[in-house]
């Protein structure tokens, strides 16, 4: 048995047998002594020990030879390696080194150690130890429990032991190096790490789980090369985790510390796979690396998260807390939802408030704080929703981009820019009116969708500036549109209740055509075609003459139409009911009330002071087949043009303009001085009474009365005869007259008509004239005179209201179209008829 002393064979090569020699150390531990193992030739090791004071070799020695008495140490620690036999070959079983259990191991609790597990699946347990141990598991699947001094720790056989199995290593409370090594390691803390203390854990290749939960400590964490799992629970130190390769999950939730976290292995790390982060309430720096991050964040107030999720398509979410959050997504498609958020967030959609070569990302800000969120390249879609007091400012970017925002309330301000691209603004005011400034919606073709804190698009109001145009809703909602002063479409401003806002107030004519809901219409000064639809609608014409389309079913009172400038109409279309005067009570600067096509005999107009308040001074009913127009509450005179078919017309009390055009047209002119023209077809011109007092200061202009017999294309004057009406003769609808040559002609018994054939009257001598005509005939109630004016050159009507009473004549009607006096005798009393 040979006992020597280290300090004096270093530098030596010595024979060593385990079973009998032993080597004293004076001045170190068992930690601060390494043991190298070298094959010198097959089956053939030398083993050497090494201190800071140099080395001796053992010849033909395995590490494994070696006992727990060979290497004996002054201080008491001691080197336990294997089943602390010489029988190299044993220690490839499974190993149990206890220091709570051996008697030889518990003498050196409070020493500092270095302890072998060698081959197996080894159990070393120093956790009842106080010394600053250094462990080796070796190959096999190991279990390591350190103690509370300052450990080091190794899953193998070294740093780069690329063999060992999948260890689980427990650590104790104080500052700890640990190398997993190879395997799936689970590595962990038998109490929390003390605030003093610094451990630094390296997971090696395996996926390893790494828990620190509760530590206070201040943790360095380089996870590994395979998808790792580390758990930082409700921590409060200050930790750094390198994820490395693979699929890695960092839970720090809970956590107060402050986190510097990698998925990779750097700031930059491309060969990193999708992460998976859950941050604590303290403040964090967070770099995803490659890979489809995912990214839970929960800084509290007062806190900062600063992200930086690298390439891949990655995501986050927010719990509702305070914490500020700086996200810069990267490259790749990435979605971030802080929808619970209500601190203040900066997000960045690529690597910078710049970046064309970002894809299309999903960014939503949160309720309760200022976001500043940038979309850059790739079509976007970014939705904030500030509450009160509150900014959101959104930049989207290149490409088209879709941005949402809804705010909470009057003081939130919407600060949006689209950028290039033809950007889509979704916004929804349901919550609460307030201010939106999309500072370059006319870049591009951008669109507008947009839900009314109330109204629709009648309520709506335009104000147009020089570059841009605000769309207000009441006092406090206003949509303000920079760089844009172009017309609103059905496609570029939509509003959610479907109600239409459409204008043309640049470019020439078009067709604007609403829609069945309260649509506002806004015309050009070039002439536009406006359809309007059911509904209440406000529809506002240009300077051009401008023709507004609506079916008779969908006009009403409720609708608000101005014609602008210009000679306006006012299309009626499908006579589906009759349009009467109340309907025009919100109309105005209309000239011209037109029929569409279709049969208006059924349903027609009928029209008073409304329609003459609305500017209506013609209508044009020439493209319907047919009309039924009562105008007889008008206080305007009109000008009727007819249909293709039959027309019945009421005029107004004032000088009418009435053409019935094709077809057999029933005409009644009512006062006023009017010119009528029945055009084709057997017309019939009506003269009626009101009120007792008989029509008879119309002073009419006839332009085209056809006189005839029944059996000819003729046309008919239609009296209402009676007492309170034209009080003729015996006041039946026989009609009682004479056709006379001379003005001394006789008539017979309640003659009522008289037409006088062969000679004419001049103007001046009518009284005369009519009164002798009146003797020699003799009529009982009043009577028609028809005859020939010389002076005016053409047939006149005449009604005498007092009988045989001198006096009393006044002028029908003048029958321009009757120019010569042999024309007289086509008259006939088939030309009349009394009702």
């Amino acid at each position: 048995m040979v006992t020597f002393n280290f300090d004096l064979i270093i530098d030596q090569t010595i024979t060593f047998f385990p079973n009998n020699d032993n080597i004293g150390f004076g001045f170190v531990s068992a930690s601060q002594v390494t043991l190298t193992e070298n094959e010198i030739a097959t089956g053939v090791f030398n083993t050497v020990i090494s201190t800071d004071a140099g080395s001796v070799t053992l010849a033909n020695t395995q590490i494994g030879n070696l006992t727990l008495s060979n290497l004996f140490f002054s201080d008491g620690s001691v080197m336990a390696i294997g089943d602390r036999t010489s029988d190299a070959a044993a220690d490839d079983n499974a190993d149990t080194l206890d220091f709570n259990a051996d008697v030889a191991l518990g003498s050196a609790v409070t020493r500092n150690n270095q302890l072998f597990g060698l081959g197996g699946a080894d159990t070393i347990d120093a956790g009842s130890t106080t010394g600053n141990n250094l462990i080796f598991g070796g190959d096999g699947d190991d279990a390591i429990t350190a103690g509370s001094g300052i450990n080091t720790i190794y899953g193998g056989s070294g740093t780069q032991d690329t063999s060992d199995g999948g260890d689980t290593i427990t650590l104790g409370n104080r500052t700890s190096l640990v190398y997993g090594n190879a395997g799936a390691d689970t590595i962990g803390f038998n109490s929390p790490v003390l605030n003093e203390t610094n451990t630094s854990i390296f997971g090696g290749a395996g996926a390893d789980v790494i828990n620190a939960p509760a530590a206070v400590g201040a943790l360095y964490v380089a996870a590994g090369t395979e998808g790792d799992t580390v758990n930082l629970v409700n921590s409060s130190g200050a930790h750094t985790v390198l994820g490395g390769a693979g699929g890695d999950t960092i839970d720090a939730g809970g956590s107060l510390g402050a986190l510097t976290l990698f998925g990779g292995t750097s700031t930059i790390d491309s060969n990193d796979d999708g992460d998976q982060f859950i941050l604590g309430r303290g403040s964090s720096l967070v770099y995803g690396n490659a890979g489809a991050d995912t990214v839970t964040l929960n800084a509290d107030a007062g806190q900062i998260a600063t992200v930086y999720f690298g390439s891949g398509s990655d995501s986050a979410t927010s719990a509702a807390n305070f914490g500020s959050y700086n996200l810069i997504a990267g490259l790749g498609g990435d979605t971030i939802d802080l929808t619970g958020h209500a601190g203040n967030a900066t997000i960045i959609g690529g690597n910078g408030q710049v970046d064309a070569a970002d894809d299309g990302d999903t960014l939503t800000g949160g309720v309760g704080g200022h976001v500043l969120m940038y979309g850059n390249g790739g079509g976007d879609v970014l939705s904030v929703s500030p509450a009160a007091n509150r900014v959101a400012e959104v930049y989207g970017g290149a490409n088209d981009d879709t941005i949402n925002a809804a705010p909470q309330d009057r003081s939130s301000t919407l600060n949006l820019n689209g950028n290039l691209g033809n950007d889509a603004f979704n916004l929804d005011f349901s919550t609460s009116p307030a201010v939106a400034n999309l500072i370059d919606f006319g870049i591009g073709d951008d669109t507008i969708a947009t839900t009314l804190s109330g109204g629709d698009a009648t309520t709506l109001v335009i104000e147009r500036g020089e570059s841009n145009t605000t769309v207000r809703n009441g006092g406090e909602e206003q949509m303000v549109l920079g760089l844009f002063t172009g017309n609103f479409t059905a496609e570029n401003f939509v509003i959610s209740d479907s109600s239409l806002l459409l204008t043309n107030f640049n470019g020439e004519a078009d067709t604007l055509t609403g829609s069945d809901n309260n649509d506002q219409i806004r015309a050009g000064d070039n002439g536009d075609s406006i359809v309007a639809g059911a509904g209440m609608d406000l529809i506002i014409g240009g300077a051009g003459a401008d023709t507004i389309s609506i079916n008779s079913a969908d006009i009403s009172n409720a609708d608000t139409i101005n014609g602008g400038a210009g000679a306006d109409t006012l299309l009626i279309g499908t006579p589906a009911v009759t349009v009467n005067d109340i309907f025009f009570a919100n109309v105005r600067a209309i000239e011209t009330l037109a029929l569409d096509t279709g049969d208006f005999s059924a349903n027609g107009l009928a029209l008073g002071a409304q329609a003459a308040a609305a500017g209506i001074r013609t209508i044009d009913a020439s493209a319907a087949s047919s009309a039924n127009v009562d105008l007889s509450g008008m206080t305007a005179g009109i000008t009727y043009n007819g249909a293709t078919g039959d027309d019945t017309v009421i005029g107004t009390v004032n000088a009418d303009v009435i053409n019935g055009d094709a077809g057999d047209d029933v005409i009644s002119a009512s006062l006023g001085a009017d010119t009528l023209t029945g055009g084709d077809g057997n017309d019939v011109f009506s003269y009626f009474a009101a009120d007792g007092v008989a029509d008879i200061e119309g002073n009419d202009t006839i332009t085209d009365f056809d006189a005839g017999t029944a059996l000819d294309a003729v046309d008919t004057f239609r009296f209402s005869a009676g007492p309170n009406n034209y009080d003729l003769g015996n006041t039946d609808a026989a009609v009682d007259g004479a056709i006379i040559s001379s003005i001394t002609s006789a008539g017979g018994p309640n003659t009522e008509l008289v037409i006088l054939t062969n000679v004419g009257i001049a103007t001046q001598d009518i009284t005369t004239s009519l009164n002798t005509i009146n003797n020699f005939v003799q009529p009982t109630r009043g009577m028609l005179d028809v005859f020939y004016d010389t002076t005016k050159g053409h047939a006149v009507i005449y009604y005498d209201n007092n009988g045989s009473t001198a006096g009393g004549h006044n002028l029908v009607a003048n029958l321009t179209n009757i120019t010569d006096i042999a024309d007289m005798t086509n008259f006939n009393f088939n030309d009349f008829v009394f009702i």
